[in-house]
């Protein structure tokens, strides 16, 4: 529970409430954030991250009035950029994450390199050397069902593109620009490799990253390979640098739903929830990082958390839209196929375009 069991320092004040909590595991869909909620069977606050704010918006109360300038103040900019659409502030945030390169200290070892890549170039350049001693210097997770904010994403916003236009009206046509360069970049570091990407979901203990086999990878937690690396072998990097030093990290926020009956007395249950003294208790207990300024560093002493942690203002949830779930759904399966070589890069792109700009009206 985000609050502990004790429930001390529940702000009262509110006669005859009584206040719920409900454990929801992050990336669940939350109850009472779609129709549910108008006949009030849902809860008055609900976690949501942001992809699923744009798509919830309708159903959720702004929380800028609940929430004291000092405190909107101590939020981190990213994060509440994250947050905000059309200006208002739609969740208060508890909880950030910043998913960077982790490499494998003894993958690198085994090679001969003493160094770490600091950018997709670096990475591209090391791979002749990994794969001449039967090693691959990474591995794309390339199963649509995978999340493109951790896999294709990063490399496209390094290299300074979107995945929507500035109006967000349609998705461009990139075969030519940032997205048409890192996605050759990827198909290249495949081809150096030797190996095709996985088009199939695998559990991770089947791949080549648990087998130790894999220099680097950019979509993977920390806590998923540690027990097949050791701790002691994961070497935490910094987000790469292209055009820019950038990678994905999401944004944990408690958000009021519009129809809530008790606005007033769930509005400071956000605030309390939501303030730099409670949230970093749920942080350190889930492992998280801190969206406070005021917080500073939770994991300095953490070799691994530690140097991921200092990732968490150059790292970005990706783009607040309606249908960002469902574009990266055309999306995915048209980067597969470019990456496999079933097409070329610039059809790829460009059919991949043409199916979404449908989706955005």
């Amino acid at each position: 529970r985000v609050l502990g069991r004790d429930g001390q320092g529940v702000p009262g004040g509110q006669p005859g409430r009584r206040g719920q909590d409900r454990d929801l595991p992050v990336g669940q869909p939350r109850p009472g954030a779609g129709h549910g909620d108008r006949r009030q069977q849902g809860p008055d606050v609900v976690y949501l991250i942001p992809d699923q704010l744009p798509k919830y918006a309708r159903n959720i109360e702004p929380v800028d009035k609940y929430l004291d300038d000092a405190a909107k103040a101590d939020y981190l900019p990213n994060v509440v950029t994250s947050v905000t659409i059309d200006g208002k502030m739609m969740g208060a945030p508890v909880l950030t994450s910043a998913v960077t390169p982790i490499c494998n200290k003894k993958v690198f070892a085994a090679v001969g390199q003493t160094s770490y890549p600091t950018s997709w170039n670096d990475l591209l350049a090391m791979a002749p050397a990994f794969k001449a001693k039967g090693y691959d210097v990474t591995a794309y997770a390339g199963d649509v069902k995978n999340t493109l904010n951790q896999t294709f994403y990063p490399l496209l916003w390094q290299a300074g593109g979107d995945v929507f236009s500035p109006t967000a009206s349609r998705s461009p046509s990139t075969a030519r620009g940032p997205q048409g360069a890192e996605l050759r970049q990827a198909a290249r570091r495949r081809r150096l490799r030797g190996q095709e990407p996985a088009h199939h979901p695998a559990a991770i203990e089947q791949t080549r990253i648990a087998q130790n086999k894999v220099g680097c990878v950019w979509h993977v937690l920390p806590a998923e390979i540690e027990k097949f690396w050791g701790k002691e072998n994961i070497q935490a990097l910094p987000h790469f640098t292209e055009s820019k030093q950038i990678g994905y990290g999401t944004v944990g926020s408690l958000s009021m739903l519009r129809n809530s009956k008790n606005k007033d007395a769930a509005g400071k249950w956000i605030a309390f929830a939501s303030n730099a003294e409670n949230s970093k208790k749920y942080d350190l207990a889930a492992s998280f990082f801190s969206a406070k300024k005021s917080v500073g560093a939770l994991y300095a002493s953490d070799p691994v958390l530690g140097e991921q942690e200092k990732q968490v203002a150059n790292s970005t949830v990706g783009p607040l839209n309606e249908k960002a779930r469902d574009v990266q759904g055309v999306l995915a399966p048209e980067i597969q196929a470019a990456l496999l070589g079933k097409k070329s890069v610039e059809q790829a792109l460009d059919d991949a375009a043409k199916a979404a700009d449908p989706l955005l009206g």
